[in-house]
């Protein structure tokens, strides 16, 4: 992801947990990823739960700027309403995933939880149509979900990816990196005024010689 971008990660098995909130701290990111272990069930929607509950969350601690720069909420009121509103962050879901929705809530449930955070949802499925799984005992077939992740993905307004190799998933990764992020444009206005001005003045010397040339 591009330095300006804050990271965090949502582990997910028989359930979802939040292992490293939202930081600039890339290093507890990476620390908290290569210490997971793999573990039985996929709960893929309850992944998309705690992730949009961590962007409500960063939402509501983020500092109110009056600027509206990226990554800043605002409060908005009247008198009569004190009460702050904290606008969504703008904040992006990559979720990686090699297998069927077998716990928790489906992703089709978890989609209205991603457009209340207004957090699109990029998915990756990872596996091959042949994949399986086995523990030295017994193998079965465990092919990626491709149907139900480019679902959530187009529903969401994210983008849908599928790797068969750890190539591809690395070239899956940097295009997303490429595509998040944001652009501060500066855009002059002098023109803009100028227009309005002379629009105003031609206005006020058209009025004025309409009114002279009654009193002449």
């Amino acid at each position: 992801m591009p330095g300006t971008v804050q990271v965090g990660a949502v582990a997910f098995a028989e359930g979802a947990s939040l292992v490293a909130p939202v930081s600039d701290d890339r290093a507890l990111v990476e620390r908290a990823i290569a210490s997971l272990e793999a573990d039985g069930g996929t709960a893929i929607g309850e992944a998309v739960f705690t992730s949009a509950e961590e962007v409500v969350r960063q939402a509501s601690a983020a500092p109110s700027d009056a600027s509206g720069s990226p990554g800043s909420s605002s409060s908005a009121g009247t008198a009569d309403d004190d009460a702050e509103v904290a606008e969504p962050v703008p904040a992006r879901l990559v979720l990686l995933s090699d297998g069927h929705n077998t716990a928790g809530r489906s992703p089709a449930e978890s989609v209205q939880a991603a457009l209340d955070a207004e957090m699109p949802v990029s998915t990756i499925a990872y596996g091959t149509p042949s994949g399986t799984i086995g523990n030295g005992v017994r193998t079965q077939s465990a092919p990626a979900d491709a149907a139900s992740l480019r679902m959530l993905a187009e529903r969401t307004g994210g983008h849908f990816y599928s790797a068969e190799s750890v190539a591809e998933l690395d070239q899956v990764y940097e295009d997303i990196g490429s595509a998040v992020g944001w652009r501060t444009e500066t855009t002059s206005v002098t023109t803009p005024l100028i227009l309005l001005g002379l629009g105003l003045a031609v206005v006020a010397t058209a009025l004025s010689l309409r009114w002279f040339s009654r009193l002449v």
